[in-house]
């Protein structure tokens, strides 16, 4: 048989050089990507997904999300070609590592054969050599391994794999099809795409349906590297310039059917992927809206540090290679030599240009120069030239955020024109020097391509030794790494046994809590993993632990991990009963670590949390061993398919229930009932009100929203909503003679703000007459607010809203007005300047007489108040939760009960509102009463092991001083002389916790906020010392009432 095949085949020397290519591609592949995979090992890292079972396919399609309809991570169904790829590949080889690796190689070596075959066809249509010559072959070759193999796509696809490696595997081949269906010179254009008649269809346009299917099932190939909409949305836009191009070298008339065909063609294409993401595009909104929440620009500087236009022409400066260092790294950042032939690219590029210009083909070139050009340009992102252009487009238009790493969402299209036209650069180059017979310099020539290979491919090859992401990190003054290299230990496959069909219908809670990513150090095997949690991906089980990055569930899962932090372990357990969690896993493997594991929650870890379920009869040590243990909750009842049950209670609250803390709240309140359905709509409880039978109101904190001066906008001065309150005037809807006398109160709140804006404006454009006429009618409008105010009956509470109404308003336009005045702005007329003070004087006693009668929130004299409203008369139980370890209720009032050194009441309540207030203690970790320190001295205090938490600072000098002072917190001991010598510029960052180098002496009291989170327990320090040591002053510096004490949060 295999005879016969082999004299049926006809060795050509095209088609044994085809199949060589084919046989090196796969050679180059395996080299590049052996290390990685060898015994048996695979390669998982920060966000990679990575599906590790067969059974992770199968519950691709019962995986809702919110933003993502349906499926699993990243863009929905999109991911059905990579999941399915890799979960067949390993159910064929029985090894999770032959899998990926096979998946590797087939996109490295798929990218060289398709780049070689467009290389090819560009060399033939635009450098068009006399004869065909082995060394284009050559390269071909090359640039096709260069497009494969170099800085980008190690950082953006492959040491950290991304889908994205879909596309740059068969984009080549896919835009080449596109070519051949549409050239735009070198073929005459038929007037129809379909020829009329059946035979000239199958004879004469046989290559041309040959091409038709390969661009269809090259485009459908790449459909998991469009996860990101970005690289659909270009490469549409590439789709669509290339026809639009087509039709201007085609000049057909612009109405015609040749150009129904085209658009027809268009369309084909965006439908060819509406399978995938029209289910994706009904939750796009939400998707955007979290995603923009996040803040489109706040990667724009970061991104902006390397990547100007000289590193971006060497295709390095990424955000991922700055972000992501290796042993090698200084190589391309520091030393200018190593990265100078990477020029050799850009002037390829240059020399290309020069020579194509006359080309009749120029066509082709054009198209690559414009995807380049457009690509580099935001690849740079908020480098020169025109970077303000790339600034507003961030800023204004509506998704550009999505190109937040630039490198990563353009550069996809960049490399993908980079390569062609460098490759067309030294074709043109080889031709020249052949016509001219200048060998010699040929040989130069590829001499000098070959070492810039080797620079550009260098992760792959020259930096193999080190070209596996490894993370060190210290742990109670252990070192530890994270290998991106890593192997899935036995103790994984042992829990996925015991775990498959017990876990049907129930919710296991792990024990650490994960980030967004988790951890774990497998020392008996050397090996490890931070990314993604494996046993979401490994085992088909609902496990509860990682964060989400959305409110509403991140808040749920938040609970049970705040009730262990704070040691309430019967509430945590009524909570896994409420909730129908079954199980609960003790990850033994985890060592904390500050991206991986909340650092704040000490108390739930898995060593204090195994003490507590040893002891409780209600959990079950069900399986164990040297990395997990698993814990079964026991139950009376049966449980429920699938967590579906019907409400035995209703339960209403007026909780936003967007946060751990209410959460926490409500299950306390619930103790172990189940079945139960929570309303905390008003609307839902008007419906439902009948049916409610249990009440659990939460109180809210009375005076904790502050409002800075920031607020006050100067108002809308449009001709639009000039129009608009003209016609209000006229039809009368602008009185407020038929408002409550509440609402009037607001509306000229409102009035002032609008005119003390306008007043401002009129100072800072020194319009004296304005200023004058505002300043009057400002304070006419203040005179209002007052009469109306003294004459507003209402209950307590809505007569202390009405007065911190007053006080937000006012205060924001008092230090509006207070920072003018101190301000070095000269008043040159003496009446606007009296004026304005008598204004601020007025509006300093209205203030005053305002907060007299404001009851709210006094963290100075730490007495917390909040208004707690009852829906219903009964008997309530009023407990107050404390969740910072750091403070100690004193007393608890509410109404006119109150109880001393408790935090519960039991009392009758009718409906209504309730003011209740919380006298409190902090914990405080130094209160020095004097301190003294001379003029450029260090003063150095221990403040011992700090918990984890909020602290302020605060202290009182006792004279005024022109000395400026540094404070700093460290978590070590510091060289007190190395900080004498120091000005602020050359102050050390590491180990300080807190740094505040700005702050001049004054008669002002000194108060700030800091945070300490760490997982080692650590001895920290205060220092206070000059930093003008130098100076002439001799006074000695005193500090009243140093104080450091735990912060209300």
């Amino acid at each position: 048989m295999i005879n016969f095949i082999l004299k049926k085949i006809k060795f050509t020397k095209p088609r044994i050089i085809s199949i060589l290519i084919v046989i090196l591609s796969l050679i180059t592949a395996f080299a590049a990507v052996y290390k990685w995979f060898e015994g048996g090992t695979i390669l998982y890292y920060w966000d990679t997904l990575l599906p590790f079972s067969e059974e992770y396919a199968r519950a691709f399609f019962s995986t809702w999300y919110s933003v993502i309809f349906p499926g699993i991570g990243g863009a929905g169904l999109s991911w059905v070609e990579y999941i399915f790829s890799i979960s067949l590949l390993e159910r064929l080889f029985s090894s999770l590592s032959v899998a990926q690796g096979m998946l590797y190689m087939l996109f490295i070596s798929l990218s060289i054969i398709t780049f070689y075959i467009l290389s090819n066809y560009l060399l033939e249509t635009i450098v068009k050599p006399d004869r065909e010559r082995n060394i284009y072959k050559i390269i071909s070759f090359l640039f096709a391994v260069f497009y494969s193999l170099n800085l980008f796509t190690f950082y953006y696809s492959y040491f950290l794999f991304n889908p994205q490696a879909f596309i740059l595997s068969i984009l080549p081949i896919n835009i080449l099809s596109l070519f051949k269906l549409f050239p735009l010179n070198e073929v005459p254009i038929k007037d129809s795409f379909f020829p009329k008649d059946k035979k000239s269809l199958l004879v004469t346009n046989r290559k041309k349906i040959l091409w038709v299917l390969v661009f269809f099932l090259s485009g459908l190939f790449m459909t998991s590297g469009f996860t990101t909409y970005i690289f659909l949305a270009q490469y549409f836009i590439l789709i669509l310039f290339y026809l639009i191009l087509h039709l201007f070298f085609a000049r057909k008339k612009l109405f015609s059917r040749y150009t129904l065909t085209v658009i027809l063609f268009f369309l084909i294409v965006i439908l060819m992927h509406w399978w995938w993401f029209f289910p994706s595009l009904l939750a796009f909104k939400d998707l955007y809206q979290s995603q923009s929440s996040l803040g489109t620009t706040v990667y724009f500087d970061v991104g902006s540090i390397k990547s100007n236009l000289l590193n971006s022409l060497r295709l390095f400066g990424s955000p991922m290679m700055n972000n992501n260092p290796f042993s090698w790294d200084n190589f391309y950042t520091e030393n200018r030599w190593f990265t100078l032939p990477l020029f050799l690219f850009p002037f390829l590029i240059i020399y290309a240009l020069l020579k194509v210009k006359k080309n009749r083909n120029i066509g082709i070139f054009f198209y690559f120069l414009i995807i380049l050009l457009g690509s580099l340009f935001i690849v740079k992102l908020g480098n020169p030239p025109l970077a303000w252009i790339t600034k507003f487009s961030f800023e204004h238009i509506p998704f550009f955020g999505a190109f937040r790493d630039a490198w990563h969402k353009a550069g996809l299209f960049y490399i993908f024109a980079y390569f062609p036209l460098s490759f067309i650069g030294f074709a043109f180059l080889t031709k020249v020097l052949i016509e001219k017979k200048q060998y010699f310099l040929l040989k130069i020539s590829l001499s000098f391509l070959l070492v810039t290979g080797i620079v550009v491919t260098g992760p792959f090859f020259l930096f193999s030794y080190d070209n596996i992401k490894k993370i060190n990190f210290t742990y109670q003054d252990k070192q530890y790494t994270f290998s991106a290299k890593t192997k899935i230990p036995p103790e994984y496959y042992e829990l996925k046994s015991y775990l498959l069909g017990k876990c049907d219908g129930a919710t296991i809670l792990e024990i650490p809590k994960n980030s967004m990513i988790s951890s774990a150090i497998w020392q008996k095997y050397g090996t490890s993993y931070v990314g993604q949690d494996i046993l979401t991906h490994f085992i088909p089980c609902n496990f509860i632990s990682t964060q989400l990055l959305n409110n509403g569930p991140d808040s749920f899962i938040f609970s049970p991990y705040m009730l262990l932090e704070k040691g309430d372990f019967l509430g945590f357990k009524n909570f896994l009963i409420q909730n129908q969690i079954g199980f609960v896993l003790i990850r033994k493997d985890n060592i904390p670590y500050g991206y991986t594991n909340y650092v704040y929650l000490n108390n739930a870890s898995p060593k204090l949390t195994m003490g507590f379920l040893n002891k409780d009869h209600d959990f079950k040590k069900a399986f164990e061993n040297d990395f997990f243990t698993l814990y079964l909750v026991k139950r009376p009842e049966v449980n429920y398919n699938y967590g579906f049950s019907l409400p035995a209670s209703i339960v209403y609250t007026n909780s936003s229930l967007n946060s751990g803390r209410d959460y926490v709240s409500l299950s306390k309140q619930l103790t172990d009932k189940r079945e139960y359905l929570v309303i905390n709509k008003n609307d839902d409880f008007k419906k439902y009100k009948s049916l409610v039978n249990l009440y659990a109101p939460v109180a809210n904190c009375v005076g904790c929203v502050k409002i800075s001066s920031s607020a006050i906008k100067p108002p809308d001065e449009s001709f639009l909503r000039k129009l608009k309150d003209f016609v209000k005037q006229l039809i009368g809807k602008n009185s407020t003679d038929s408002l409550s006398q509440d609402k009037k109160i607001s509306y000229a709140l409102i009035d002032s703000s609008k005119e003390f804006s306008k007043m401002m404006r009129a100072l800072a454009q020194k319009d004296f007459q304005e200023s004058k006429n505002h300043i009057s009618s400002y304070i006419k409008k203040l005179e209002n607010i007052e009469s109306l105010s003294k004459n507003y009956k209402a209950s307590f509470f809505d007569l202390n809203n009405k007065n911190t109404e007053m006080k937000i308003f006012l205060g924001a336009q008092n230090e509006k007005l207070s920072e003018y005045l101190n301000s070095l702005a000269v008043i040159k007329n003496d009446q606007i300047r009296g004026q304005l003070y008598l204004l601020f004087s007025l509006q300093n006693s209205m203030l005053f007489e305002i907060e007299k009668n404001i009851w709210e929130t006094d963290f100075k004299d730490k007495i917390y108040r909040m208004r707690l409203d009852i829906p219903k008369e009964g008997k309530y139980i009023c407990t107050v939760d404390n969740y910072n370890n750091g403070l100690r209720i004193d007393n608890l009032t509410l109404g006119s009960v109150k109880n001393y050194k408790n935090s519960t009441i039991s009392a009758f309540l009718s409906k209504g509102s309730y003011p209740v207030s919380i006298n409190y203690s902090t914990n405080s970790i130094i209160n020095i009463a004097s301190l003294k320190q001379k003029s450029g001295e260090v003063k150095e205090v221990s403040l011992g092991n700090v918990p984890n938490g909020i602290y302020k600072v605060s202290f009182s000098p006792s004279s005024p001083s022109k000395q400026k002072v540094a404070l700093a917190i460290t978590k070590n001991k510091l060289n007190l002389k190395i900080l004498e010598l120091l000005g602020s510029s050359d102050i050390p960052q590491n180990d300080f916790i807190f740094i505040d180098t700005g702050s001049f002496f004054s008669d002002k009291n000194y108060e700030k906020y800091f945070s300490i989170s760490s997982f080692d327990k650590r001895s920290y320090y205060l220092y206070l010392f000059s930093l003008n040591p130098q100076s002439r002053e001799k006074d000695e510096l005193e500090y009243k009432d140093i104080f450091i004490e735990r912060a209300a949060e």
